[in-house]
């Protein structure tokens, strides 16, 4: 699957006038299925991939920490940029990144639940859990901030 960036999928999405989701982060998909929301089932989608390439990365690597990986990726990059005279390395890393993130979006569109309003009844209620308390640490937080910052002249306001 391509990756499209965020100002074309809502143009997109308002030329279509189709509505816009909110969506949340791995914590929140966590809550809801981990054995779907996860970086070891992601990974394991990823691990069955015939492109070589990436079953070597996971080899090597050893981690299924894709922000791990991604950022070791970007630095490797860099070095290969700077320290490397032969640039299809800095070629093959840039290759092996577009790549992972592809099939991390394929993974995510592959695992996740095809109707999503027709979640059980016990993970709604996990679901609604979750988001009070994401909502009041959040407003916790902008308060402590508040607080924090009143002698700078920074105020947040809700």
């Amino acid at each position: 699957m391509e990756i499209d960036n965020y100002q074309n999928i809502i143009s997109y999405l308002n030329k279509k006038k189709r509505r816009k989701h909110l969506l949340l982060g791995n914590g929140f998909s966590m809550s809801y299925d981990k054995k779907i929301f996860s970086y070891n089932a992601f990974s394991n989608f990823i691990k069955k991939t015939d492109n070589q390439l990436l079953r070597k990365l996971f080899g090597i690597i050893k981690t299924c920490n894709f922000e791990l990986i991604m950022s070791q990726l970007d630095v490797f990059y860099q070095l290969a940029v700077e320290f490397v005279a032969d640039k299809g390395l800095a070629d093959k890393i840039t290759i092996a990144t577009k790549s992972l993130k592809e099939k991390l979006v394929d993974a995510i569109s592959e695992l996740h639940p095809e109707q999503v309003f027709k979640i059980p009844g016990l993970s709604w209620s996990h679901i609604r859990i979750r988001l009070k308390l994401m909502f009041k640490k959040s407003n916790r937080d902008m308060e402590n901030t508040r607080e924090s910052s009143s002698g700078n002249n920074l105020q947040l306001k809700r």
